[in-house]
Order: structure tokens, then C-alpha cells, then sequence
């Protein structure tokens, strides 16, 4: 799979723009009926991961051509959080959300910061949950109905880790 993460840019804004107002992008993440995001508050969004000291977001291309977001960030001891997303639906369920994600989590490793990456699931998206332990996350918790989504359905959150400091983590290796 031909992906590479780079920078997000204010170029970028029409298209994460796009992509956060789209229902069937973001009713994963609880707006399933998208953000109603002007282009100025996505670019407010730019200024603010560029002007945040460890935060981070990343366009996702595919041989040039974005297709979705990678975004991270530091958390309490000494761990990092992430949101990824394949904005291009023509492009979910091919393995480019994998691809991306071991791209995302090797540049995580390689900041020699970080002793886990952890990240919360909604407990009803069997595809990224199966995709997080496929490449090695564990679940370390589960939190019922501790928010409510867009549409006021409550929802639950599996909380999955994964630990950097393991001997063998496989984040150097090609999959």
C-alpha cells in the first residue's frame, strides 16, 4: 500500500472541511450527521495544532492524493492518543486505515516520548476495534454509556492500549 503522512496544511481545509462534515466520515467518532464546520474554524483548527507544542495533524495520501487524517497528541503518563479517519469513502475497507495507522503509530514510536499509545472506540465500531487489535492493541477498559452522540443515543467506549515499551513491538517491521 502506497501511503505517506505529511503535514496538514491550510490547503488542506476545503478537504477536511469536506470530510468533517460528512455524516458517513464522522458517525463513528458520534456525529453522524457531520460537523457543521465553516472553513474559517477548520482553519482555526490548523492554526491550533501547528501553534500546540506535541500535537499533531497529518494528512493521509495516497500516491499524492489525500484521503484522510491521522492526528495526535500526548496524554497523562508519558502516552499518546490519535484520531484517524478516511475521509474518502471510496477508500475505507481497502487497507488503507491499517496502512496509515502503523505509519501513524511508527511515527509516534520514533519520538522516544511516548510508552503507550492509547486510543477510545466507540464500542459499536467493530471495524476499527478489529483493526486495533489486529495490529496489536489490548483492551484495558470499557466505559458504558458514558457519553451521548449527536443524535442523543448513549454510547459506550472501549478503551484499547498499546505498549511502546514492549521488546518486539512490530512497529519496525513491513506488514
Amino acid at each position: 500500500m502506497n501511503i505517506s503522512l505529511r503535514k496538514a496544511t491550510i490547503d488542506d481545509s476545503p478537504l477536511i472541511q469536506k470530510w468533517w462534515q460528512d455524516g458517513k466520515v464522522m458517525a463513528a467518532v458520534g456525529f453522524p450527521q457531520g460537523l457543521a464546520v465553516s472553513i474559517e474554524e477548520v482553519q482555526q483548527s490548523l492554526h491550533y495544532y501547528e501553534e500546540v507544542s506535541g500535537e499533531f495533524l497529518l494528512i493521509i495520501d495516497e500516491k499524492g492524493h489525500p484521503i484522510g487524517e491521522f492526528a495526535y497528541k500526548p496524554i497523562e503518563a508519558k502516552g499518546a492518543t490519535f484520531d484517524i479517519k478516511i475521509g474518502e469513502l471510496s477508500r475505507q475497507r481497502q487497507g488503507y486505515g491499517k496502512a496509515a495507522l502503523e505509519k501513524g503509530m511508527q511515527r509516534i514510536a520514533a519520538q522516544n516520548r511516548f510508552n503507550r499509545i492509547e486510543i477510545t472506540v466507540n464500542s459499536t465500531n467493530e471495524p476499527a476495534l478489529k483493526l486495533y487489535e489486529k495490529v496489536g492493541f489490548k483492551q484495558s477498559g470499557f466505559l458504558k454509556d458514558h457519553w451521548v452522540n449527536q443524535v442523543g443515543e448513549r454510547c459506550s467506549t472501549v478503551v484499547m492500549v498499546y505498549e511502546l515499551a514492549d521488546a518486539d513491538n512490530g512497529l519496525n517491521k513491513s506488514n
